[in-house]
């Protein structure tokens, strides 16, 4: 049974809760209530002085894969036993408090003891996973989003061989389409040849994919309609891959997760695993079929514009926990 959340600044949300004496027939009802309540918020986390019962008991969910098996966690009276001098920096919610967001410091591990619904008792240590956002300013570089949105008046400074470039003759710029555009759903069209007009959309997509900056944009971001591509993940900014027609011939089975974000829902990121190495084939920009193998930033990019361009959108690799939080953080910034 799904029960009311308590909104801020109910008093009772301030109160703190009594031990858990027994584990009774009506706690671990209460337990499904709260698990039901929260997926359906929804959240990756619920302590009952949220649903008005003041006893030492959460619940949380952590899983982010879309399709992958629920893993509920019940937690009776859970206290930290110890904590890491290491802290990190994520963006936080709370379902008492909606649609609101704000940067919390705490330990990057701690050991937590508790005893679940069965009454067996349980000691571990786990790395902070519950922030759902990390702040930007606190990405190590390895760990960036996909595309990172830049003052507009700031690119020539941050790329000056291509400000000069824009200054000189400069191609055709235009915005970026914003979720939820119909038009990021679209298929596609396979380009049949590489013409003059391919070019000059590959050096507008260059030009702003550079002045995002990002690592690499697909055509339909820009209301293109074609399987067209770009990727640079060097560092030096100088080894464009231009792409038609890409598709993933094959993938290694080990994962690499990468913080991802895209122009067309700014202002959110979420942690995304895919290969961490592709073989892919596309046609390239001398009009010849070619095979290249891609591997970390590069191959997360690669993947990244392909779902693009099959009408796919970075979160929908989330579950639908987390998909339906960060849409709800999206629409929130895009309101400010």
């Amino acid at each position: 049974m799904k029960r009311p959340i308590l909104i801020h600044p109910d008093p009772r949300l301030k109160k703190v809760c009594a031990p858990v004496t027994g584990i009774t027939d009506d706690l671990r009802t209460l337990a499904a209530d709260m698990l039901e309540t929260m997926y359906d918020a929804p959240g990756i986390g619920l302590a009952a002085p949220q649903v008005g019962v003041l006893s030492r008991l959460i619940v949380l969910d952590c899983v982010k894969e879309e399709g992958e098996t629920p893993r509920p966690l019940v937690m009776i009276n859970p206290e930290v036993v110890a904590s890491s001098d290491e802290t990190n920096t994520y963006e936080e919610g709370c379902l008492s408090i909606p649609d609101e967001y704000a940067d919390v410091t705490r330990p990057a591990e701690v050991e937590v003891r508790w005893t679940d619904a069965d009454g067996t008792e349980h000691q571990r240590r786990v790395r902070r996973a519950l922030g759902h956002l990390r702040a930007a300013r606190d990405r190590p570089h390895q760990r960036q989003a996909l595309h990172r949105l830049s003052r507009r008046d700031a690119a020539a400074d941050d790329h000056p061989a291509d400000g000069q470039a824009q200054a000189r003759e400069g191609p055709r710029v235009r915005a970026v389409l914003r979720w939820p555009d119909a038009r990021l759903r679209r298929v596609a069209e396979p380009v049949a040849e590489i013409t003059e007009g391919v070019r000059a959309l590959w050096d507008e997509m260059v030009a702003v994919m550079e002045a995002m900056p990002g690592v690499g944009l697909a055509a339909p971001q820009l209301g293109e309609c074609r399987a067209l591509a770009v990727v640079d993940a060097s560092g030096e900014r100088s080894r464009v891959v231009r792409m038609a027609n890409p598709e993933v011939l094959h993938a290694s089975v080990e994962l690499r997760e990468h913080e991802e974000a895209s122009p067309c829902l700014p202002g959110v990121s979420a942690m995304i695993k895919r290969p961490r190495a592709v073989t892919v084939r596309f046609l390239n920009e001398g009009g010849v079929v070619e095979e290249r193998d891609f591997v970390g930033l590069w191959a997360t990019s690669v993947q990244h514009q392909i779902d693009h361009l099959r009408g796919r959108m970075y979160f929908d690799r989330l579950g639908k926990v987390k998909r339906d939080m960060l849409l709800r953080r999206a629409r929130k910034v895009r309101a400010q």
